[in-house]
């Protein structure tokens, strides 16, 4: 799971690490006893960069459908609220996400 995570697929990054984080959070072990090398910290990282590699294709998918605006929103905003992403992050203008991607 983490050497996915590591080679930068963004499919189910989010979902993966908050698998990952919520165990740790609800104190069932520690990343320590799981024995994956792997910080809290990194987890974050990869989280935002899955995040943020997702986001820009659910962007690229809503520019070239945007008849499909209404299917394609709630999967761009989940990405970016996932990933703490700011609009700089996934290249998009202030305005932007003023209109509802957020």
């Amino acid at each position: 799971m983490v050497a996915y995570l590591r080679t930068g697929n963004h499919v189910g990054c989010d979902e993966l690490v908050s698998y990952i984080l919520d165990g740790f959070n609800k104190r069932q072990y520690s990343l320590k006893d799981i024995d994956i090398n792997l910080t809290e910290s990194e987890l974050e990282r990869l989280r935002f960069n899955g995040c943020k590699i997702a986001a820009r294709d659910w962007l690229m998918c809503l520019r070239r459908n945007p008849d499909r605006a209404e299917e394609i929103l709630p999967y761009l905003q989940g990405k970016i609220h996932n990933g703490h992403l700011s609009p700089a992050d996934i290249d998009v203008g202030e305005n932007l996400f003023s209109r509802g991607i957020h």
